[in-house]
Order: C-alpha cells, then sequence, then structure tokens
C-alpha cells in the first residue's frame, strides 16, 4: 500500500473514472484490464490478474499521483509470472 497526502478530496466516482483512464493508457494489455475503484476516504483499489510483478509496479505507478487519490491497495494477483529459482553450482 501507498499513501499519499492529499489536499483536496474529489468524489469517490471520480476518482475512480480518472484511475481507468490512466489503466485503460497502459502500454500492457493486462493493466488495461484491470478494475479499480475508489472509496469515499480516497482509499483507490486495484484489482485483476497480471503476468509478472513488474506489470503489477507498472499499475500502481499509473494512478499513484492522482490528486485526492489517500492510499492505492494493489490487490492484483500476479498468475503465470516467471518464478525465481536459485543457481545451479
Amino acid at each position: 500500500m501507498i499513501a499519499t497526502p492529499t489536499t483536496e478530496r474529489s468524489s469517490s466516482h471520480e476518482l475512480t473514472q480518472a484511475a481507468k483512464k490512466r489503466l485503460k493508457n497502459a502500454y500492457h494489455a493486462n493493466i488495461r484490464a484491470l478494475t479499480c475503484e475508489c472509496d469515499d476516504l480516497g482509499v483507490l483499489y486495484l484489482r485483476g490478474r497480471l503476468s509478472s510483478y513488474y506489470q503489477k509496479q507498472l499499475a500502481q505507478e499509473a494512478v499513484s499521483d492522482l490528486p485526492g487519490v489517500a492510499e492505492i491497495v494493489n490487490q492484483a494477483e500476479v498468475v503465470g509470472g516467471a518464478v525465481a529459482t536459485p543457481a545451479l553450482a
């Protein structure tokens, strides 16, 4: 979770729409398919499935500086991503 300071709150609907617009402009199709929802306190929830932690981070960064977002809860699930394995000696 990332908390960001806010001086002016937008409505939860406006914040949700702004976040969706940012996600729809993402390079990765998986990020464009995420859903998001903002509550009345400015907490933005990202949900869906992504193929890497990198995409998860990109999605979070895409909405991180939206005015009025107090916190981001990135609930996107990473599926089918590469799993780190120890090097063979």
